[in-house]
């Protein structure tokens, strides 16, 4: 459900661009090389990177990835440089504007995953 609102909302957003989720067959390393990802959303019980998080960052060292608590409350940013940021306050507009500052003026190219 985390999922299909976060998509939902970045969809209508001009400058994003919900690229894919990864299926049961393809790994999200995979979606990330084919579609050019720039951000990756994963939802995490406690807001620590999922243990993927660490290998798609040293394969695609520009890859930004934002994990969200289930609750929807709580989001960090992740990036290669072994930081994990709090976002403080955390709505969706924040996680936009979270995008945006990271990723410059240039569009963004975003794939949502959440697992159980």
């Amino acid at each position: 459900m985390l999922r299909q609102i976060v998509s939902s909302l970045l969809n209508k957003e001009d400058d994003f661009q919900v690229v894919g989720y990864p299926a049961e067959q393809t790994d999200l390393g995979s979606l990330v090389e084919s579609t050019k990802t720039d951000v990756v959303i994963m939802a995490s019980p406690d807001g620590t990177p999922p243990p993927a998080a660490d290998s798609l960052l040293k394969e695609h060292p520009r890859l930004k990835i934002f994990t969200i608590t289930p609750n929807g409350r709580e989001a960090f940013r992740v990036e290669l440089r072994s930081e994990t940021i709090p976002i403080r306050e955390i709505s969706f507009q924040r996680l936009v504007d979270e995008i945006r500052e990271t990723l410059g003026e240039a569009c963004s190219r975003t794939a949502v995953e959440e697992r159980p």
